[in-house]
Formats: structure tokens, C-alpha cells, sequence
């Protein structure tokens, strides 16, 4: 007995509660051990908020600890669709034709294995900068660490930023 199965019936689901909760109250150290310990043994499903592709906006996703996961489709024909926990600060609407979310779209990479290289990271932050211009003071750039990072998930729709907010994800209407 150690996994839920949703396949098992009620009564099965009960009896296997009580047994991992007794094996966690005699495991427990102290009351904070018992709630990382019931956390780990019966994790909730956090809401997944998928953010439109006709939506016209442009935001950052900040990771931050609030529950519910944020997810975009990026990557070109890749249709990745990497998640992060936070909460979603809307920047801006925007005309995907004539201004600068255009400009923006037009930087758009995607490959697991292959990196972006310095001349297009440069000309991203740039354009990133232009294009949060009102925000200014948030100081939202590219996360060139992340962006260089093979195992970080990104592409057109989602790319690595940092503002004064703490890290995140910018995000925007995506047309594939």
C-alpha cells in the first residue's frame, strides 16, 4: 500500500489514507516534519491556467509560490508547453500585426539542443526593453543565464526575464 489509484474504489482510497497517515504521524518529528511529510504523501493538483492564443496581451509570469501553475505554447512546430508557479502581471495589449509584440515575434527560438547565440540574445533584450518601455522602472531584461541554459524550456511566447518582481517568464499572444 503506498499510492492512490484512482481506479481503486472509496472504501480502498480510505484504508489506504489511514495507513499512510499513521506511518506519517509515527515518522513525524515535530508538526511542521508532519506537514511536509502529508504534503509529500498527498500532493494536490495545482490549477493549470492556459493562457490564449487569442488573447491579444503581453505579460510576465513571476515565480512565486501561489499554487497555480501558468503554461503558453512556445517552441514553434515544437509546441512545447513548459509550466511555471506564479502569478501572471499583465504589461500590456497589443497589436500583433503593426506594433511592437511584430517586433518581438520576430525573435522567436526554439531547440533543446542548439542556443541562441550572443548577437540574437543582445537583439532580444533590446527588444524587450523597447517593448516594456512603460515599465521601466520594473526593470525588465532578458535572463541570459536561462537563456542559455539547455535544460530551460523557452521560445517564442515564453522567454526568461527578470524584473524587480523577481524571475519569470515573459509571455504574449502566440499565433501558431
Amino acid at each position: 500500500m503506498g499510492k492512490f489509484n484512482p481506479a481503486d474504489s472509496w472504501e480502498t482510497r480510505q484504508q489506504m489514507a489511514k495507513v499512510i497517515l499513521l506511518r506519517e504521524l509515527q515518522a513525524a518529528e515535530s508538526e511542521d516534519d508532519l506537514r511536509q511529510r502529508l504534503r509529500a504523501a498527498f500532493p494536490a493538483e495545482k490549477p493549470v491556467v492556459e493562457l490564449a492564443r487569442d488573447f491579444p496581451f503581453y505579460g510576465i509570469v513571476i515565480e512565486a509560490p501561489t499554487g497555480v501553475l501558468y503554461t503558453n505554447q512556445c517552441g514553434g512546430t515544437a509546441c512545447v508547453h513548459p509550466k511555471i508557479e506564479g502569478y501572471l502581471m499583465l504589461i500590456d495589449f497589443f497589436d500583433t500585426e503593426h506594433g511592437a509584440g511584430a517586433e518581438l515575434e520576430g525573435y522567436w527560438f526554439y531547440d533543446k539542443h542548439l542556443r541562441p547565440d550572443a548577437d540574437l540574445l543582445d537583439g532580444l533584450d533590446r527588444q524587450i526593453r523597447l517593448t516594456c518601455i512603460c515599465y521601466q522602472n520594473a526593470g525588465i531584461r532578458l535572463d541570459r543565464q536561462r537563456a542559455e541554459d539547455p535544460d530551460v524550456e523557452w521560445g517564442e511566447a515564453w522567454i526568461p526575464v527578470t524584473c524587480n518582481y523577481g524571475r519569470g517568464f515573459l509571455t504574449y499572444t502566440n499565433s501558431d
